[in-house]
């Protein structure tokens, strides 16, 4: 059941930004609690958390996009993300980059199963460009 909506959430990522999946969490998780609640005298007190959990999220990449655009660079990760296959790493990292702190590329790199001999500074190049405030993973 969650396989499909894991891949279909890193594609999403792949091709927007994280701006992009927050909205999209906070619309569906608006739709859900409106199903859930329709007719209820809840649904105003949903509709409202909506509108300020929307607010947040702009504010904080707005703020994310205008701080230190001079001295982002790419580094290497301070955070690596492990796991097997279908073990839901992909999923927590989609998640983790939700944050306006945390930065990820946008797809898996598999640095220390098959590429280690391309070197780090490979490595490097495959990472965004980041903050020195910010987490690379």
């Amino acid at each position: 059941m969650f396989s499909g909506f894991n891949t279909r959430l890193t594609m999403i990522t792949g091709k927007f930004s994280n701006i992009s999946v927050i909205c999209a969490f906070v619309l569906l998780l608006g739709f859900f609690l409106l199903y859930r609640f329709y007719g209820s005298p809840k649904i105003n007190e949903v509709l409202k958390v909506s509108r300020v959990i929307m607010s947040k999220a702009v504010d904080s990449w707005r703020r994310n996009k205008v701080s230190g655009l001079a001295e982002k660079r790419r580094r290497l990760p301070k955070a690596l993300i492990i796991g097997f296959n279908k073990c839901g790493s992909s999923t927590l990292r989609t998640f983790l980059t939700i944050h306006p702190d945390v930065v990820a590329p946008c797809h898996e790199i598999r640095f220390f199963n098959d590429l280690y001999s391309k070197g780090l500074e490979w490595y490097r190049r495959q990472k965004p460009r980041s903050t020195s405030r910010q987490i690379t993973t």
